[in-house]
This record gives C-alpha cells, sequence and structure tokens, in this order.
C-alpha cells in the first residue's frame, strides 16, 4: 500500500536542520494556516471512489493534472458512510480545470467506459496482477507530452510490511487523462530517478527526490535536458558541496532535510521559488517550508506547521505526501494551497488527502 510505503520511510530518522545561505532572517514567513479538511466531494462519488492518497499536480492546457496512488472503490451514501465495492486500483488521475477554485477541488477523474475510475497505467508482460503495483511520482506537460514517473512496488507476502520497491520509469501520453504508455528505452523500463517534483528551467527540467545518504533522509536535486527526458543516460546529479552537476549517481548530495517526498513550485509573491515537505514519525504531523531564489538552493526555512490532531474523525498518525498546488494560489502566491495525505489510526482505507491554505508575509530587512 503507498501509505504504508511512506510509512517506511519515515522510520528512517533524518537529519534535524535548516540550510541556511547565512546568518539574516528568511524574507518570507507563515502569517496564518487554515485547514480546510477533506478533499473528498461527490465528484469522487461519480467515478466510484471512496478513498486514495498521494494528491500531486502538475499544470497541462487549460487546467492541471492531479496524480493519486491506492485508489479504493465503492460509493459513500448521503451520509458519508462508505460502501466498499469492486476493490481498488493501485493509482488514478484527475482534470482540474483552470477555472475551477472551489473547495472541496471538482475534478474529473479519468474513468473507464463503465464511468468507474481507471487507471492511467499498465503492467508490462512479465508483472503480475495482484503482486505488482505502481506509484505515481511527480509529472510535467513539456514538449507537447505529459510525462509521469512511477514506482514500480512488488508484493513479497500479506503481510503489511511485505513489500519491496522494484525501480522507477517513465511514462508519457499526449493526453492529460490519456493511457501512459511506460517507455523502455534500449529494452528496459528503469529509469535513475523516482522524481516527487518536476519543474522547467529553461532548457532544463530539474527533479526532486529523496534519498538516502548515510543513513539521512533528504530531498535530492537531478536535472536532464528536455529533448533528452526519455535518454536514462542523460539524467545529472547535484552535488551541494561543489555547487556542480554530475553524470554519477553517486555524487548526488541531500539538500533539505525531508522524508517520503518534497514539492516545489515557483511562488509569483516570493520571486523564487517554495519547497514544501512533509515529516517523519518523530514528528509526525509537521510540514516544513522553505525558499530559494533558485532551483538549486540553497533552501532557506520559512516556517512549519503542525497538521490537527484529528482529521475525518480519528487521531493522526502520521502525514505524508504533502503538495502545493499553484493551480489553486491566490493573490498572486501571497496565499499557498496544499494538500497533505493523512494516516489515521484505525482509519483502515476510509481516508482521504486533506487541504490547507498557508497566508505568507514579507519579513521587514534587518540592518
Amino acid at each position: 500500500m503507498n501509505k504504508t510505503f511512506q510509512i517506511f520511510h519515515g522510520l528512517i530518522v533524518i537529519a534535524v536542520g535548516i540550510l541556511l545561505s547565512g546568518c539574516a532572517a528568511a524574507p518570507f514567513s507563515i502569517e496564518k494556516v487554515e485547514f480546510q479538511g477533506c478533499v473528498w466531494n461527490q465528484s469522487h462519488n461519480r467515478a466510484c471512489i471512496i478513498s486514495q492518497d498521494g494528491g500531486q499536480s502538475f499544470a497541462v492546457p487549460g487546467g492541471a493534472v492531479w496524480t493519486f496512488g491506492d485508489t479504493f472503490l465503492g460509493k459513500r451514501d448521503a451520509e458519508g458512510v462508505p460502501h466498499f465495492k469492486g476493490g481498488g486500483i493501485f493509482c488514478s488521475i484527475a482534470f482540474l480545470p483552470e477555472k475551477e477554485k472551489s473547495f472541496p477541488p471538482a475534478l474529473r477523474y479519468k474513468v473507464g467506459p463503465d464511468d468507474i475510475a481507471a487507471s492511467p497505467l499498465s503492467l508490462l508482460p512479465g508483472e503480475q496482477k495482484g503482486v505488482h503495483m505502481i506509484w505515481p511520482l511527480g509529472g510535467i506537460y513539456a514538449g507537447g507530452k505529459c510525462y509521469l514517473y512511477y514506482n514500480l512496488i512488488e508484493k513479497t507476502g500479506n503481510g503489511a510490511w511485505d513489500f519491496k520497491e522494484a525501480g522507477s520509469g517513465l511514462a508519457v501520453s499526449r493526453e492529460p487523462l490519456g493511457h501512459y504508455e511506460r517507455l523502455q528505452p534500449g529494452n528496459s523500463w528503469r529509469f535513475p530517478v523516482s522524481p516527487s517534483q518536476i519543474i522547467r528551467q529553461g532548457p532544463w527540467l530539474y527533479l526532486y527526490e529523496i534519498i538516502n545518504r548515510d543513513g539521512k533522509m533528504g530531498a535530492a536535486l537531478a536535472r536532464v535536458r528536455l529533448e533528452e527526458v526519455e535518454n536514462p543516460n542523460a539524467y545529472e546529479y547535484y552535488n551541494q558541496p561543489n555547487h556542480s552537476f554530475s553524470r554519477e549517481k553517486s555524487a548526488q548530495s541531500i539538500i533539505v532535510p525531508a522524508a517520503g517526498q518534497v514539492s516545489v513550485v515557483f511562488n509569483p509573491y516570493c520571486n523564487g521559488w517554495l519547497l514544501a515537505a512533509s515529516s517523519d514519525l518523530f514528528h509526525p504531523r509537521l510540514i516544513s517550508f522553505y525558499f530559494s531564489p533558485v532551483p538549486e538552493g540553497p533552501w532557506r526555512s520559512i516556517g512549519e506547521i503542525r497538521a490537527p490532531q484529528k482529521c475525518q474523525g480519528k487521531k493522526v498518525k502520521l502525514v505524508y505526501c504533502t503538495f502545493m498546488h499553484p493551480e489553486l494560489f491566490k493573490e498572486n502566491g501571497k496565499v499557498v494551497n496544499i494538500t497533505f495525505s493523512v494516516h489515521l489510526e484505525n482509519g483502515g482505507f476510509d481516508v482521504n488527502c486533506e487541504m490547507a491554505e498557508i497566508t505568507l508575509a514579507r519579513n521587514q530587512p534587518q540592518h
């Protein structure tokens, strides 16, 4: 299961620290936060979706694609009680038109002929249904194509921890809600990156992923030229101490402490980049925010928030999959919208993403 995978990452102790550029105060801070609640609504019911996690989004012509991991099927009645039917699919995607700004978001899901949510990704020959699952990572629209990275997960038993990551790959579609073909350059679907966020800066795509270095978990950066995105040998990896990129994956370094995944977007209000990161089991409800004028960093902390102790009527044990949604930002980015997934005590499969609005403030320069 997707949430179990993220909890596994959170078990590893990450460095508690902030990467600062000098001793000056950060130029922005968090003024207030408003937790809006669960994102589930009737658009989910129309696609026969009871629950799901994930929630990353990326801009496409006319709106944004939202991607989700484990998606459980069925209907909720008028009282909101779930009636599971049909099991689940290992991922789902939806389209949010650019003029849709309401809460909860009125998503338009990819569905099959039966109007039930359908996965955009398929298993390849040699992969087994019930043994292998595909979880979406970050996506981007570039060069007239929708690119979506993913993890292939292999179950090794029936227990909650009986699984392993089999690798990451890249899939592509001409249509935002189309079928995403898993690329196999050189007869292999494996790519050397597993990014939760991709951004474009000039001719480059920058990819942010989570790595383990000497027992510490954190975000790391890779890049590839747009025209080479489908070539797994063309990726470069950022070494922060040397301020340089290398073709050697082993040179890649942690740029921000994080567990699970990070979200990175350009914010016009800040005239720079924001990074959001969930924490680990030692700080289970913590979400941290950072700022940098350039995609490489260094990243400076602009504050933290803590998710409510209870969501959807149950105790929150862990927050993960925190993603910013610039398509919903207000006041030129002064108000930042995020979703985050929650692992709930005795929640089972009846749990969905939560949404919050964070208002930023400019700090006065210190002399």
